[in-house]
């Protein structure tokens, strides 16, 4: 992940490559990018149910201005649509704030107390094949996926997250929590019982990339996308535009 093309790329995503300090900076840009959406948005509104359409479709045969203002104005709304949730996940995982909202916004519980290993010294970890032959034994069945999250330092767990490879768009996850040093269950998380914030926060990836709706959804999050790279240029247009002094003007 340190030198795949993609991985690097995602680094660039989340941080710009900078760490703690970039997380901020995408965070805050988010936030900003929220901001300039919703009023986008208000300002889009049309002060008559009568002016619907000229706020929805393009004038083509219009002047060069006129255009360029509908290039902006219409596509940022159409695409606003989809950049709303594009925005309000990653703020999620942006902000402890923005999640812990979801929680009370759902009425849901969040697990505040963290699991931790038994470490007392010199220990050596469990095997993680082991592990994993153990749960293909259970209930869960042969066709799963599984992704496995390794400890973050010595007190931490080994997560095994378990999701059918036959599902929907909707993910489906349970997770089994093991103690590194140990053969050791710690704890059990079936998709069943999750809340509803954290059945949310299974399907953030999905929801953020579109991929909730299929590759149809990802090419809709595709084309929004390119609109949200063209309106700060279609946007500058239109300030130079009004703010271009007249002629015979001192």
């Amino acid at each position: 992940m340190e030198e795949d093309f993609f991985g690097i790329v995602l680094k660039i995503h989340r941080s710009l490559y900078l760490g703690d300090v970039g997380k901020k900076i995408t965070g805050i840009s988010a936030i900003v990018f929220l901001v300039m959406l919703i009023s986008g948005i208000i300002l889009w509104w049309p002060k008559r149910i009568k002016r619907i359409k000229g706020k929805i479709v393009i004038a083509l045969r219009a002047n060069k201005s006129r255009r360029n203002y509908d290039l902006h104005s219409v596509l940022g709304f159409y695409a606003s649509i989809f950049l709303l949730f594009v925005v309000l996940t990653g703020l999620i995982w942006s902000f402890k704030s923005v999640e812990n909202s979801l929680y009370w916004v759902t009425g849901s519980k969040k697990e505040e107390k963290k699991i931790k290993s038994n470490y007392s010294g010199n220990k050596s970890t469990v095997s993680l094949q082991k592990i994993l032959d153990a749960i293909q034994k259970g209930s869960i069945g042969d066709n799963s996926n599984y992704f496995i999250s390794l400890p973050e330092d010595s007190v931490g767990v080994i997560k095994f997250r378990v999701q059918s490879s036959n599902e929907s768009y909707l993910v489906k996850r349970s997770q089994y929590s093991f103690d590194q040093y140990e053969y050791k269950l710690l704890k059990i998380e079936q998709y069943d019982k999750a809340s509803v914030a954290d059945k949310i926060k299974m399907n953030l990836y999905n929801i953020h990339t579109g991929k909730i709706l299929g590759l149809a959804g990802q090419i809709i999050n595709f084309i929004a996308s390119l609109i949200a790279a063209s309106l700060p240029i279609t946007g500058f247009m239109i300030w130079k535009r009004r703010n271009k002094p007249r002629k015979g003007a001192v």
